[in-house]
């Protein structure tokens, strides 16, 4: 991503070599076809798919250095070509490739962009030959080492950056010509390094997307099938270039190298087939590529604030849903959908940024991030790939000093801490000649979520001074510290092990509790609490999804129901987290009583604090800024209070009560960054004693669906208006044709003022009210430069007038849906 790639170039005063390393001459008559490849690596030995990630792993990125690029005005026209040294870092030497080697990295990820160095179509793509050269002589030196390398197409696919060309949302007649210019480059990349070894690895793209979709349920499949096609063309031209290309091992990647939109095929990722390549070759040659900077605030962010990451920080303000039962999970997913079936995973980058400026501990919890990447990557079978952007000191992810490089001098190492953690991963256990037992104080524990345990061990004899290192089995569970303080984070068991230098072993299974959600019925037209058997629904800290919660109840307390309480819910709102109480957005779907559904009389979108929300059989709701949303019960048939197996609610005979009823509440949780702080809730709590003593409620005149508020515009003619968005980050929204609103329907008929100003992501509107008569001034204030509006095909005429200068610079496109 170019926020990661373009920051921190080496401060003026940093020693920068200028060599004569990008002045070398065209070489006219340079024929890439018979290019021979480094000496000692013609002979190509085959590296399975169970093998791959162990000879490769770890592995470094000489990031902001061959893509780095900086675009440039003549004649009237921008012209960009990379150069290694155009983003402040020095001349790439043998250097440094020597440390990268010393420090005991197996591979490394040289990242490359070609732009402007591409001729045009009536030339055939032709790549500048002078650029091609030093693409080789940097390859030659890496591979010298005995470095298995990758190298890729990295900053032509970024929509951000001047003549990036490689433009997954460019239109669909612009795509032959991309697909055509693709397809030239990489038969020219693989033709010139058709007979190197099998240390040499070709990845097609980097974070390949359109270059404002983060919110994945917005991804354009028509942008998403370009990414697959691109893929496809990379696998079958590279193949077919000759050589050894037929049995290299090549890498592919989905969405952004996001991890989510790969795993799940429902956002679009296809694996390429390989037809072309070699037949004595059964499993298989390609690798899945994703880059993990979760959570970006800790790995990227530059406020200053979040510089700790981790279950036993001290003053993080990083949601405890990133740690390392989000990682761990992450990881899992990457298992389940690719290792565990012979597919390897490639982590092309990963990393956080020097913070110690502001905290002098940051770069130790940096390491504890790049230590579980690695700890998790060597569990699933995966590459890690370290980000390193050559910039060292404040917001670097620099672990050398390439400026104290040279062909005889190695790279300086500046940050021993993060390399030591990285290797400790895959150091080769040594067992020593020692004699020394452990036991643990425990051998099972349980605990609910958030709480801790703390482990002692004995050594026998008792002088010993063995170093133990502690693991979890399962980090989605629970970890461990190195001191053996063990925090829970879910249900389900782990083992928590303790291990000595002589391989000797003690362990402690340990039990996480479910705890979290209590439902209780409230009988709101009595003087006691009656509580169901049901079952208990645990939700993850930050775990946007659907959930479905199933209650049981007697006919007596039916009757009498009022709401249901999911008490105790502790729901963090993912990323966004406001102290000391934490938001989930909470969306009901249905409900159903018995097996019969009641229908929706209000879709409710409400902001729900950690503590309690209720909902009404019918969804009647409001919501009580300092509490909960309390609603009453419609009327039952037959006498309030006294069972009855016949009796059924009103309008909905096919709901009938029976001595003991089935009640299913599905609901969604999605994180929620405008939520606003409560007062204290427990002032309001309806108790024990008086659960009728319920809070005042206010008249609702808004409502939020699908990140989209709605206000009520004219009460009596029942419209509404579109007044803004949940957050300014969204990048596509719709505009229903009517909304609910405190249980009645209104019509949608216009788009407030400032409706989506400064939404600079926004590219996509789907308008599908058919009644709107205005769109009021700056409702499009400071929206995306390539924003869409999508409307119904018989207002198109009528809409396009509506939408005009409402605030953008440019007026926007309208497309009849």
């Amino acid at each position: 991503m170019i926020k990661k790639n373009l920051k921190h170039l080496l401060s003026k005063g940093a020693a920068i070599v200028l060599s004569a390393a990008l002045a070398v001459t065209s070489l006219t008559g340079l024929n890439f076809a018979t290019a021979s490849a480094a000496e000692g690596l013609t002979t190509f030995e085959t590296v399975s798919a169970d093998k791959i990630a162990e000879v490769m792993s770890p592995g470094w990125n000489l990031g902001n250095q061959l893509e780095a690029n900086s675009p440039s005005k003549k004649d009237g026209k921008w012209y960009n070509y990379p150069g290694e040294t155009k983003w402040g870092n020095p001349v790439i030497t043998k250097g440094m490739f020597k440390a990268v080697k010393e420090a005991g990295f197996k591979s490394v990820r040289i990242p490359i962009s070609y732009l402007d160095y591409i001729a045009d179509e009536a030339s055939e793509y032709k790549v500048d030959e002078a650029w091609m050269v030093r693409i080789k002589e940097v390859v030659d030196m890496a591979l010298a080492e005995d470095l298995y390398v990758v190298i890729n197409m990295h900053g032509d696919g970024y929509n951000s950056i001047q003549n990036g060309w490689l433009l997954c949302n460019a239109p669909a007649d612009q795509q032959p010509a991309i697909q055509a210019k693709y397809k030239a480059v990489w038969k020219q990349i693989a033709t010139m390094f058709a007979d190197y070894d099998e240390h040499l690895i070709f990845e097609s793209m980097n974070e390949e997307f359109d270059g404002v979709t983060y919110d994945l349920s917005l991804i354009e499949k028509e942008y998403y099938e370009n990414i697959n096609t691109y893929n496809q063309i990379f696998v079958d031209t590279v193949r077919q270039a000759g050589g050894n290309n037929a049995a290299r091992w090549l890498i592919v990647c989905g969405w952004n190298t996001n991890i989510e939109a790969t795993v799940n095929s429902a956002y679009g990722f296809a694996m390429p087939t390989d037809t072309y390549k070699k037949t004595d070759i059964t499993d298989s040659r390609i690798m899945v590529s994703v880059h993990y900077y979760e959570p970006w605030g800790f790995c990227g962010g530059e406020d200053g604030n979040t510089t700790q990451w981790g279950s036993f920080t001290t003053n993080s303000t990083t949601a405890a849903s990133t740690f390392e039962n989000a990682m761990a999970s992450a990881f899992n997913k990457l298992r389940d959908t690719f290792t565990s079936k012979g597919i390897p995973v490639f982590i092309g980058e990963y990393g956080a940024i020097d913070k110690s400026d502001y905290d002098k501990d940051s770069i130790s919890y940096c390491a504890y991030f790049d230590q579980k990447v690695c700890e998790n990557s060597k569990r699933i079978g995966a590459i890690p790939m370290y980000w390193d952007n050559g910039h060292n000191g404040k917001f670097g992810f620099g672990i050398f000093d390439r400026t104290k490089a040279s062909d005889t001098e190695n790279a300086v190492v500046t940050q021993p801490e993060i390399i030591k953690a990285i290797m400790n991963v895959y150091a080769e256990s040594e067992k020593s000649d020692s004699t020394t037992k452990i036991v643990l104080d425990k051998t099972t524990a349980t605990a609910n979520k958030d709480e801790n345990i703390q482990l002692t061990a004995t050594l026998t004899p008792a002088d010993a001074t063995d170093t133990i290192t502690w693991s979890s089995s399962d980090e989605t569970v629970a970890v461990v510290s190195q001191k053996g303080e063990v925090k829970v984070l879910d249900s389900g068991e782990c083992e928590i092990i303790a291990t000595l230098p002589n391989g000797e072993k003690a362990s402690c299974k340990v039990s996480g509790a479910e705890s979290g959600l209590a439902c209780k019925w409230y009988a709101s037209n009595t003087k006691s609490w009656s509580v169901s058997t049901s079952d208990t629904l645990y939700i993850k800290d930050g775990e946007a999804g659907t959930y479905t919660a199933t209650l049981t109840m007697s006919k007596e307390s039916m009757c009498n129901i009022g709401a249901i309480y999911l008490k105790d819910m502790n729901i963090e709102a993912g990323i966004y987290e406001i102290s000391p109480i934490s938001y989930c957005h909470i969306s009901v779907n249905s409900v159903k009583v018995n097996g019969v559904s009641i229908p929706l009389v209000q879709n409710v979108d409400v902001d729900a604090i950690n503590d309690n929300f209720a909902v009404d059989m019918l969804l009647i709701n409001q919501w009580n800024a300092e509490k909960e949303m309390i609603a009453n019960m419609p009327t039952l048939s037959g006498v309030p209070g006294e069972p009855n197996s016949s009796r059924t609610f009103e309008g909905y005979p096919g709901v009938t009560l029976s001595d003991t009823n089935t009640i299913e509440i599905e609901f969604e949780t999605l994180a929620n960054p405008n939520a606003s702080t409560p007062g204290d809730s427990s002032d309001d709590t309806p108790s024990e004693e008086n659960p009728s003593d319920l809070p005042s409620v206010e008249p609702v005149t808004k409502v939020t669906v699908k990140k989209v508020v709605y206000e009520v515009s004219d009460a009596s003619k029942k419209t509404a208006s579109v007044v803004g968005v949940s957050s300014k980050k969204v990048t596509g929204v719709t505009i229903a044709s009517t909304v609910k609103i405190d249980g009645i329907t209104y019509k949608v008929t216009s788009i407030g003022k400032n409706a989506f100003k400064d939404c600079a992501m926004l590219k996509k509107i789907t308008v599908k009210s058919t009644k709107l008569t205005s769109v009021k001034a700056n409702a499009l204030k400071g929206i995306n430069a390539k924003c869409k509006v999508y409307v119904p095909k018989a207002k198109f005429a009528k809409y396009k007038k509506l939408f005009k200068n409402k605030g953008q610079k440019n007026t926007v496109k309208i497309v009849k849906k």
